[in-house]
């Protein structure tokens, strides 16, 4: 659930759809994982062809504040992200510009709010960013937490997990 400050908490898992594919191969792409660690997203990607049979080509902006293009593996369902995931369903931009709903993996301690106990919601760690990616992942709130979302935190302070625990850090 997105709240009107940007503060994310999941209420429940709810499947995302996989929206409409486009277009014929643009120029051979190359693969890559949408949130994925590293240096930063593959380049080359025109179409959703270019990109195989199920991932779809985004914008970079979408995840990396980047202007590359990349070849995004979608999840539907959390059973797609592993043990320690969720699949988090999010606007995404295609290389085509138009805006789709997309599912990316995201790391998780808790997948819903029921996971956290009575006044404990599962809340992002932070709040959709500029480029309209996730910032972090889903952790419990819980009685330790020194912010409770961004507006919380001074100056250039950001509220984010750590040390088990939300925390305003510099």
């Amino acid at each position: 659930m997105l709240c009107q400050d940007g503060f994310i908490h999941r209420v429940a898992a709810a499947a995302c759809s996989l929206p409409p594919r486009d277009g014929a191969a643009g120029g051979g792409g190359v693969s890559g994982e949408a949130g994925a660690s590293g240096s930063g997203p593959p380049k080359g990607c025109a179409t959703d062809a270019d990109c195989g049979e199920s991932d779809y080509c985004v914008e970079a902006t979408t995840f990396f504040c980047g202007e590359d293009r990349f070849c995004a593996h979608p999840c539907q369902t959390d059973a797609d992200c592993g043990v320690q995931g969720l699949c988090f369903c999010a606007n995404t931009v295609k290389a085509t510009g138009s805006v789709v709903a997309l599912g990316t993996c995201v790391s998780a301690n808790c997948k819903t709010d029921a996971d956290c106990g009575a006044d404990y919601l599962c809340r992002a760690e932070g709040e959709l960013n500029d480029c309209s990616g996730l910032v972090g992942g889903f952790n419990c709130q819980n009685a330790d937490d020194q912010c409770g979302s961004q507006s919380d935190c001074d100056g250039d302070a950001v509220c984010k997990y750590q040390d088990e625990e939300y925390q305003c850090v510099y």
